[in-house]
């Protein structure tokens, strides 16, 4: 019987330091998502985010997407943000506090997930503690007012895949289910924009090298991304056909052009960069120095992402910024007696300042016309809203602030404006000028339809220098014709204010 019914084995209790890491290893998953909780109510709705909101309920009240209501980018921009805006149809909230919950949970699961790699990566305690804090201040503190943007999600989504390459690097092996959700999560990331992919062909193509072997690139995770981009292409063709028929098109003669040179892309994107980039020079020959060139293999997937986009624009910049300090936590060997060319407590203090610096950009918040939206809201509850303008704040959120209803198909005059461009850009070029022209009486066509048939009870006419709408007005008898129910009831910071004239309140 002895030999069958043994004495368990003696635990020695865990020790008071230790226990106060892994209790700190737990919260701050909790801390993340609160954090991004009051970040996220805290500021203005963003523009953009806003938009797609209005995109998302217009589709659900019956719109047939890039028909009805056009947006240019792809599909996944719009059903990125169509579980919250259903979620907030259910529980009859605004939809803006659906998508930062949205966030802030799927930002809980991702620390959740570096939790168990940290651990399976067998980092010491400390290191543990710094990557965990850092990595929930950069998701879900450092945004602020770009919160919730598709480049936010993208590096949520991104982050496991990138952990499980980490741990693969160290010689661990994931689970089947550990690789598949790392896999569908940047299957998800791929699908917000293809040319995310170059943080997984980086990481991939990284692994073959230092394995001789091509598996790298058939693993578990890189399946699961596939099949999910795959299925995500199918179904765009199969759900989204007007997006491939008349707005791709569209975007390619008219937005895509409209790009930055590589000296102006290098010069906004640089200056936050220089910080984290030392710091990982700094302790590159630490232990942890696969894990911080798998993170660097990711952000310059997303920095080749940033210039093929060619806008500039700082959420643009931000999913690389992010893995930039991803990549200088995980290197930073805190709590250990390796020597390094930067004492480890300076390079604590370099990453904080590294991550302050980029913040200013971030804080930088829509404009919110309020005098003007508190105008519009004077003159009839819930309107009908239109707006006749390059900007496309003048509508967003100014119409979800108000309780008013967007009825325009676009969120503004974005294809006049382009074809603009393009027509100066076309030079002497006699088909390229006639195809911006075509584009330019379009956008007033679907503008005059959406009047005709919508009859918005309140136009919002932006005076825009260099480009003379009244002129614009006239070029179309139609348009006039149908501008003539409305009349001029006042002008607030240079926004025309017309209602049509049946629906002034009694």
């Amino acid at each position: 019987m002895s030999a069958i019914i043994t004495e368990p084995s003696a635990v020695a209790p865990a020790a008071p330091s230790e226990r106060r890491t892994r209790l700190a290893e737990r919260l701050i998953p909790a801390f993340a998502v609160f954090a991004a909780l009051a970040t996220g109510v805290a500021r203005p709705a963003n523009t953009d985010i806003s938009w797609l909101l209005t995109v998302n309920e217009r589709i659900l009240a019956g719109a047939t997407p890039y028909k009805d209501i056009v947006e240019l980018n792809p599909p996944a921009s719009i059903l990125l943000y169509r579980i919250p805006v259903v979620v907030a149809h259910w529980l009859s909230i605004r939809a803006e506090i659906a998508v930062i919950a949205f966030l802030a949970l799927l930002i809980g699961a991702a620390l959740a997930y570096a939790r168990w790699a940290l651990a399976r990566c067998e980092v010491g305690d400390a290191n543990r503690i710094v990557f965990l804090v850092v990595a929930a201040l950069i998701l879900s503190v450092l945004p602020f007012d770009e919160m919730a943007q598709r480049e936010h999600f993208a590096t949520v989504l991104a982050l496991p895949y990138a952990l499980a390459a980490i741990v693969r690097a160290t010689g661990k092996k994931p689970s089947l289910v550990e690789s598949a959700l790392a896999g569908l999560a940047m299957g998800l990331c791929v699908a917000i924009k293809p040319h995310f992919a170059f943080g997984a062909l980086f990481v991939s193509g990284w692994a073959a090298l230092r394995s001789r072997s091509l598996a790298a690139f058939v693993r578990t995770e890189n399946l699961a991304a596939l099949a999910v981009a795959l299925g995500y292409l199918a179904a765009s063709f199969a759900f989204f056909p007007y997006f491939f028929a008349d707005v791709l098109p569209m975007v390619r003669d008219l937005y895509l052009p409209i790009r930055l040179g590589a000296g102006e892309l290098i010069a906004h994107i640089a200056p936050p960069l220089i910080l984290p980039l030392f710091l990982c020079w700094a302790f590159r020959d630490q232990q942890r120095s696969a894990g911080a060139q798998v993170l660097l293999l990711m952000a310059a997937g997303f920095l080749a992402a940033y210039f093929l986009q060619g806008k500039g624009w700082i959420y643009h910049a931000y999913p690389v910024l992010s893995f930039g300090f991803f990549a200088a936590a995980w290197a930073l060997p805190i709590g250990t007696k390796e020597a390094g060319r930067v004492s480890p407590k300076l390079g604590v203090a370099l990453l904080a300042a590294a991550m302050i610096i980029p913040a200013p950009s971030f804080f930088r918040r829509d404009e919110q016309h309020a005098a003007l939206a508190a105008a519009v809201a004077k003159l009839r509850p819930h309107p009908k809203l239109l707006a006749l303008s390059f900007r496309q704040s003048l509508g967003h959120p100014l119409a979800r602030n108000i309780g008013a209803v967007w009825i325009g198909r676009s969120w503004g005059l974005w294809p006049t404006g382009l074809a603009v461009l393009m027509r100066e850009r076309a030079g002497d070029d006699a088909a390229q000028r006639a195809k911006a022209d075509g584009y330019f009486e379009r956008d007033r066509l679907a503008t005059t339809e959406d009047i005709e048939a919508q009859r918005p009870d309140v136009l919002l006419i932006e005076e825009t220098p260099g480009f003379d709408f009244n002129a614009w007005i006239a070029g179309s008898p139609r348009l006039a014709a149908a501008l003539e129910r409305y009349r001029l009831v006042g002008t607030v910071d240079g926004v025309e204010i017309l209602q049509r004239q049946d629906a002034r309140q009694s």
